[in-house]
């Protein structure tokens, strides 16, 4: 049964976020990027804009894609709300993952996840208090994530499985998880995030605005997708994106050019 967790005050005065108190993580084996209730919001922000003739895309996801939830009540919370997307993906199929809520539901043949209630607020503050979040250090650890996250699983009567995506991130093995339906969670010491709202295309170009942040980070991967740009018939640039759900109430794309932003990255199997 869902319990809801406890209140937790914690200080780490390390400057100011517009207008909040920000906590910063000591190490990157912790993971809580977040200004005061949002992940995410730190950074700066930019536009790429990608000029072409023609391109080619290949495009791999989960086929009902993943749950858009953010966190709304807790500090440093990216890890407790990743574990969250990743309950409510699997609640479809096993509906005792969060009790007394139906995470989604098929209209005119399509698949759609509910919009985040109270019922999964407290499911996810009662992973915050399974993990540990903010016990040792701000944020959670990868340990902590997968112990709070089992626990909870297994309270609720399943069982879970961590397929890990190569000792360095592998991009091959990661979209074979994918096909297989198995969302991903990354554990990222920095990152190119580029919000679905930001992306604008057209015949001749691309445009992302996007946030870069060297702050530690907990999200949720649903698919793959690559582009590839031509000019006068040659090939001009490639671009490689995760399509994540962020954290913050977004989607959008992760740029993995370079996977060095990766520390951990594991495709989650409940059963």
């Amino acid at each position: 049964m869902i319990k809801s967790a406890s209140s937790l005050v914690f200080a780490c005065l390390m400057g100011f976020v517009g207008g909040n108190t920000g906590l910063a993580c000591p190490q990157d084996s912790y993971y809580c990027d977040t200004t005061y209730f949002e992940s995410g919001e730190s950074g700066e922000t930019y536009e790429v804009v990608i000029n072409y003739d023609n391109y080619d895309m290949f495009d791999v996801h989960l086929d009902k894609l993943c749950p858009i939830y953010r966190n709304l009540t807790q500090l440093n919370s990216c890890a407790p709300l990743a574990g969250s997307i990743v309950i409510g993906y699997y609640d479809d199929e096993f509906q005792n993952l969060i009790p007394d809520y139906e995470s989604g539901y098929t209209y005119n043949g399509k698949f759609y996840f509910r919009p985040q209630n109270d019922t999964v607020i407290a499911m996810k503050e009662y992973l915050y208090e399974l993990m540990g979040t903010n016990s040792i250090n701000p944020g959670t650890s990868v340990s902590q994530f997968k112990s709070g996250l089992t626990k909870y699983v297994n309270q609720q009567g399943y069982s879970i499985a961590y397929s890990s995506c190569g000792g360095s991130f592998n991009i091959e093995t990661a979209k074979s998880y994918i096909s297989q339906q198995k969302p991903i969670v990354l554990f990222l010491n920095s990152y190119e995030y580029y919000v679905d709202a930001g992306i604008s295309q057209d015949s001749t170009h691309m445009s992302l605005l996007g946030r870069r942040s060297s702050n530690g980070h907990v999200l949720v991967v649903y698919g793959y997708r690559e582009f590839k740009f031509y000019t006068n018939n040659t090939l001009t640039r490639t671009e490689k994106f995760l399509i994540v759900a962020f954290g913050d109430g977004t989607k959008g794309y992760l740029s993995v050019n370079s996977t060095n932003c990766i520390d951990e990255a594991y495709a989650i199997s409940i059963y």
